[in-house]
């Protein structure tokens, strides 16, 4: 998923995306323009452990995304119709993707999540969640009933999840509409569901197509507390305190603002459909926890330092601020070790891991 792009066209058999709805003003904690480290909007200085090429043939890079790390250091990657793991040190070892409806295959579309060294796979078409090892063999599956499977995150006794309610078909007129998402707490026996709340964000919605106008971003917290969500197209982060069922926390800082210069596919769609013009990009792009900070990845970007990042510490104050470094994509902060994506001049893809050195 390439979050840049600010127009995202979801026909209607496409699923919806949760979002955290807006609490008072007054509860929402300001920062300044400068955070608070002395040598913020530096760049990262970085020593690279290791890379991993598709040369070898046994796998091939087209778009790699949503990386993540399981207990016992395997790496997981997932990229189309592949879900490859490799070992600590990058090396190849398997991909996870079986075309099917069959036990532990995967009949369309998918996202997975890594719980110690289990693999929790989503299976769009079939509607289920589906368990492996970290060795690729098939545990158990949990069908759903609801309408859509966004997984958020594993707690120990089941699922943080979303189900999306459309508006009607009557109302799909051609305007802004919101889209209500139900924030549920599903057990993973699937007897057991808890609706936590009730959030919305903003989708331009036709009778033949909707397209998605505020972000949505979600990312829950190393020990399941919490769940760190953007929905505004300014800058706003809210905390969902996921055993109390509700937003206990928001914070922002004073940001100068990205003009946003619309695609070919974006000028012809506005003609099309009288979709609203977009004047500014979404402020923020992405959030990646790192242990009891929150990384935010920002619509700022210069040519030779790359995206800029900034950095919350956990009551919400604004503590740092940096560039990764011109032509890198950020997939993974761990620590002190960042995973990122980079192109070599054939184009051809990279996945490099980096030790912060500073």
């Amino acid at each position: 998923m390439n979050r840049r792009q600010s127009l995202k066209l979801i026909f209607l058999a496409g699923a919806g995306f949760a979002a955290l709805k807006p609490v008072p003003a007054q509860t929402i904690i300001e920062n300044p323009a400068t955070p608070l480290a002395k040598n913020a909007a530096r760049v990262l200085k970085l020593r690279e452990v290791w890379r991993i090429t598709d040369e070898g043939r046994a796998f091939y890079f087209k778009s790699p995304h949503n990386l993540q790390i399981a207990e016992d250091g395997s790496i997981f990657i997932k990229d189309r119709e592949q879900l490859l793991r490799f070992d600590k040190d990058g090396k190849f070892l398997m991909n996870f993707f079986k075309k099917g409806q069959g036990p532990g295959e995967i009949s369309n579309s998918f996202t997975y999540l890594i719980d110690k060294n289990e693999l929790y796979v989503t299976d769009y078409g079939q509607r289920r969640i589906f368990r492996v090892d970290s060795d690729g063999r098939y545990i158990d599956q949990l069908s759903m009933e609801i309408s859509s499977l966004n997984l958020f995150g594993i707690k120990s006794d089941g699922y943080v999840m979303m189900e999306p309610v459309w508006p009607s078909a009557e109302e799909k007129t051609g305007k802004l509409l919101p889209l209500l998402d139900k924030i549920k707490f599903i057990s993973k026996d699937g007897k057991s569901k808890k609706d936590l709340d009730t959030f919305r964000t903003r989708w331009f919605m036709t009778p033949r197509v909707s397209t998605q106008w505020d972000p949505h971003i979600a990312e829950m917290s190393d020990d399941g507390r919490y769940l760190y969500g953007c929905h505004s197209t300014e800058y706003l982060i809210e905390v969902l305190d996921l055993g109390a069922g509700r937003i206990v926390k928001s914070f922002r800082r004073s940001y100068r603002r990205v003009k946003h210069v619309a695609s070919k596919q974006e000028e012809e769609f506005r003609k099309t459909y009288g979709s609203p013009e977009q004047a500014y990009e979404w402020d923020v792009f992405g959030l990646l926890v790192n242990q009891d900070k929150l990384w935010v990845e920002t619509s700022t970007k210069d040519t030779a330092k790359g995206v800029l990042f900034d950095v919350f510490d956990e009551n919400g104050r604004f503590a740092d601020s940096f560039y990764i470094g011109a032509g890198r994509s950020l997939l993974k902060v761990q620590g002190d070790v960042i995973f990122v994506i980079e192109k070599a001049e054939d184009e051809s893809i990279r996945v490099v891991k980096y030790k912060i050195v500073e």
